[in-house]
């Protein structure tokens, strides 16, 4: 789905939030690997648009 009028400043502040909350929650406490995030990061984008 393709929505024009999504404002891209919400959408980068929220990825960069996701991004961050992975980081504080998994990485840093030796929950995953750096290498591990990436997968995390994308799982969770696609279970949550999959459920919309």
């Amino acid at each position: 789905m393709k929505r024009k009028d999504i404002d891209m400043r919400i959408v980068a502040e929220s990825l960069t939030g996701i991004i961050e909350r992975l980081t504080l929650t998994k990485l840093f406490k030796g929950i995953k690997t750096p290498e591990d995030l990436p997968h995390l990061f994308l799982c969770k984008m696609i279970n949550k648009i999959s459920t919309q």
